[in-house]
């Protein structure tokens, strides 16, 4: 189904999919639909897209060469002085504030 696209002849079928007694299969019709109501009104059909442009993404993905937790960081990039200062000042803040207010 889902390979007919948002032809007419598939939304005709999960509109009557969508009254299926079966919750599952009236829950998928009534995505299906919602997706395909999505599609018109947002007009997807006008961006066409070539299917290898994101393929080295997701092959760097699969094979793990994406780290998401470096956030992009480029090799030998270092941490600048205002980043210090900055880390610097989240842990000690804090603790001189205490040990002001505190004690």
């Amino acid at each position: 189904m889902g390979s007919l696209l948002s032809s007419p002849l598939s939304v005709l079928i999960h509109a009557k999919l969508k009254t299926h007694r079966d919750y599952t299969i009236s829950k998928q019709a009534e995505n299906f639909l919602f997706g395909f109501e999505a599609m018109d009104e947002l007009k997807a059909e006008k961006y066409k897209y070539d299917p290898t442009q994101y393929k080295r993404y997701f092959d760097g993905i699969s094979r793990g060469d994406y780290l998401p937790s470096r956030g992009g960081e480029e090799e030998g990039a270092e941490i600048t002085a205002a980043d210090k200062i900055i880390i610097a000042s989240v842990f000690l803040v804090p603790a001189i504030l205490f040990i002001t207010f505190v004690l």
